[in-house]
């Protein structure tokens, strides 16, 4: 045709030709990129071989482009390269495809029309479901037609193997549905006699995980014990992400008779357990010991390895030292002189309740003459720092409560000490210049909702003494300090430890309500959301049309805004590993048009949508941090700017140091006293291309 059209120019001819190729090659890498994509979630579901299932796998992504390539190469050998013929393939595939995917729109709006309660909701799904309805009648049109007039002109040939493919994947999922039948564990499988507590994490609970697990059994010579074990499998999100079997152990033969305790995950039944303090990040588990019948309440401990000591013990001795600048954590660092032997090679003490400039007696709380470091406090002030003040908590100081770090500091000062420790991180791990703007002019600004730095935590904590009264652990230690009233906890602070998880409780910000559990994360000073919201939306400045992504979204906050932002014409994808969020966020969502949620881990999830292009990218991680996986996802996405909102500034540090590797400029920090008398702080930055 080209040759036709442009008889005697031959520029014209040669571009045709340059743009033809150009799109073939393109078309041949969309269909090598796509088959891994493919594969993997034909496997997930069972209908292709298990080691399709990550396409991270090299040996997979490898032998689906030589099978693709062999296959194109044999239909061009039989077809002699006659695209007159090789088009009849394609059309019958392009057709069939076509039918199908709009029969699953169908089906799509149909099973949400069966649950959606808003009007203006289901009068867009209506229209949705007539537009596909219409879509399928003409492309079903088509496809007769060509199936008549193309059969014996080479459309047989994709027949045939349409349906030799799928009588194919139907036996692959007959096989796997046949071994996990043969591999299902009954209800009587479940019971297993153990004296060991432990949470085990496996891909699948069936019989041989089961034997496993009884393997580790106590042998027939040791006492055994007694009470079944709980075993409760579930899958953790939309995206199929890893399951849990958690094992309990009843009480030991030793002990007095007590009911089983099931630790479980966090679900949305009525009896999930309680979920870990801080934000979720993926796979949060707590077990709890078996309940007595004594009127003592058990409190749990952490099981950890028995610390292996490098030399004498140097707890309770006590120096006299000038405390050094802040550290990250709540401490100050104090050096000591080293050994008559070595003076020169001084030791390092990470010191609580101190200032900087100070003189104080410091007494060793940890550590031994091996160690790199010691741990103390300061339990006398020889010389104070005019940023002292006396602590407003009888129960804040040395050896007591351990949750606030700065109650001896002055405000001012506590927010003084935080910028100090942000800026150090930033240069010492995110790369940054001291002289940069960024961090010289940093500071960390009050929000409000708080009185005097008092008086703000709207969700507590308390642990129990053994006689039964409420309290706090002191720092580093299981041990629990009675305290009668919490000062930075607000008169109405609800008690998560007596919370029903399955309780609805809603959170309101800028006059929009949020659903969330008892139990789930919101953040517990007053001012936290509405300033941190303020914040991201003034440095992303979303606009129609645009596409965005919530990571770590939780029950939906910044996705709420952002999706009234960009309007109706943009979309907003929110992604949170705990499903309970998950369901919340739905519900806090519902209305808003383009909104989607997934429930999984962002890295699983964004591996799985292959890294979806988005415009603005809302990154608010557990303490951890994204790290380089997730990072380098969203830079995959290619988002114009990210804010990413940070409860620790080492974990920020870290993961803006991985985005400049990417090409991705840090061009705003803010930080804000979200925790005053404690060590933590909140930041929201800005990164952009």
């Amino acid at each position: 045709m080209a040759r036709a059209i442009f008889e005697g120019f031959s520029p014209g001819f040669y571009f045709v030709v340059a743009m033809t190729g150009i799109i073939l090659v393109l078309a041949a890498n969309t269909a090598f990129n796509g088959f891994p994509v493919l594969g993997s979630i034909l496997a997930n579901d069972g209908y292709a071989p298990r080691a399709l299932g990550s396409r991270g796998d090299r040996l997979a992504y490898s032998n689906g482009i030589v099978f693709l390539a062999v296959m194109a190469i044999v239909l061009i050998q039989l077809f002699n390269a006659e695209t007159t013929r090789l088009i009849q393939l394609y059309i019958v595939g392009v057709f069939v495809s076509f039918n199908l995917s709009q029969l699953g729109m169908i089906r799509h709006w149909t099973r949400h029309l069966r649950t959606e309660d808003d009007p203006a909701a289901r009068r867009r799904m209506y229209q949705s479901r007539v537009i596909n309805a219409t879509g399928l009648v003409f492309t079903s049109v088509v496809l007769v037609i060509v199936l008549i007039t193309k059969f014996l002109a080479g459309a047989w040939i994709t027949i045939l193997a349409m349906t030799v493919f799928f009588v194919l994947m139907k036996g692959i999922r007959s096989h796997y549905d046949h071994v996990a039948d043969e591999l299902a564990a009954d209800d009587q499988d479940k019971v297993l006699p153990t004296r060991v507590h432990a949470i085990v994490l496996a891909s699948k609970l069936h019989k041989p995980t089961l034997r496993a697990l009884a393997y580790a059994n106590p042998q027939p010579d040791r006492a055994a014990a007694q009470g079944p074990a709980a075993v409760h499998p579930r899958r953790d999100g939309d995206l199929g992400a890893l399951p849990a079997a958690v094992l309990r152990a009843g009480p030991r033969a030793r002990g007095v008779g007590a009911d089983p305790v099931a630790a479980r995950r966090r679900t949305t039944g009525p009896d999930p357990a309680q979920p870990l303090r801080r934000r979720s990040s993926g796979r949060s588990l707590m077990a709890r010991r078996p309940a007595r019948p004594t009127r003592e309440r058990q409190i749990p401990k952490r099981q950890t390895r028995e610390r292996q000591a490098r030399g004498r013990s140097r707890v309770g001795e006590r120096f006299t030292a000038v405390v050094g600048p802040v550290a990250h954590g709540g401490h100050f660092v104090v050096r000591l002189p080293g050994p008559p032997e070595n003076p020169g090679e001084s030791r390092v003490v990470f010191t609580r309740h101190a200032l900087p400039g100070e003189e104080v007696v410091v007494e060793i709380t940890e550590g031994t003459e091996g160690d790199r470091f010691w741990r103390g406090d300061a339990v006398q002030v020889l010389s104070a720092s005019p940023d002292r003040v006396p602590p407003p908590c009888p129960y804040a100081g040395p050896g007591l409560c351990g949750g606030c770090d700065f109650q001896h500091v002055a405000l001012p000062a506590q927010r003084e000490l935080k910028a100090s420790v942000i800026r150090e991180q930033l240069v010492r791990l995110g790369g940054f210049s001291a002289d940069d703007p960024l961090v010289s002019g940093l500071t960390v600004a009050p929000v409000p909702g708080d009185v005097d730095g008092l008086g703000w935590r709207t969700r507590v904590e308390f642990a129990t003494t053994s006689d039964g009264r409420r309290g706090m652990r002191r720092h580093r230690s299981h041990d629990v300090i009675p305290v009668d009233r919490c000062l930075i906890a607000a008169d109405d602070a609800r008690d998560v430890t007596a919370a029903d998880p399955s309780e609805t409780v809603v959170e309101t910000v800028d006059e929009r309500s949020f659903a969330l559990s008892a139990t789930g994360f919101w953040q517990v000073h007053p001012g936290a959301a509405p300033t941190l919201v303020a914040t991201v939306m003034e440095l992303l400045e979303p606009r129609p049309g645009e596409s965005a992504m919530d990571l770590y979204a939780g029950v939906g906050l910044f996705a709420r805004f952002l999706a009234e932002a960009v309007g109706p014409t943009g979309s907003v994808l929110a992604v949170e590993a705990d499903r309970q969020a998950c369901e919340y966020a739905k519900e806090n969502l519902a209305g808003l048009p383009a909104t989607r949620v997934e429930c999984g881990p962002v890295e699983r999830v964004l591996g799985v949508l292959d890294s979806p292009p988005a415009d603005l990218v809302v990154l608010d991680p557990p303490r951890e941090g994204a790290r380089r996986k997730v990072v380098e996802q969203i830079v995959s996405s290619a988002p114009r700017a990210v804010a990413y909102v940070a409860c620790d500034p080492a974990a920020l540090a870290r993961d803006l140091k991985i985005f400049a590797e990417h090409g991705y400029r840090t061009t705003a920090v803010r930080a804000f006293d979200l925790f005053p008398m404690t060590h933590h702080v909140e930041c929201v930055a800005r990164l952009e291309r």
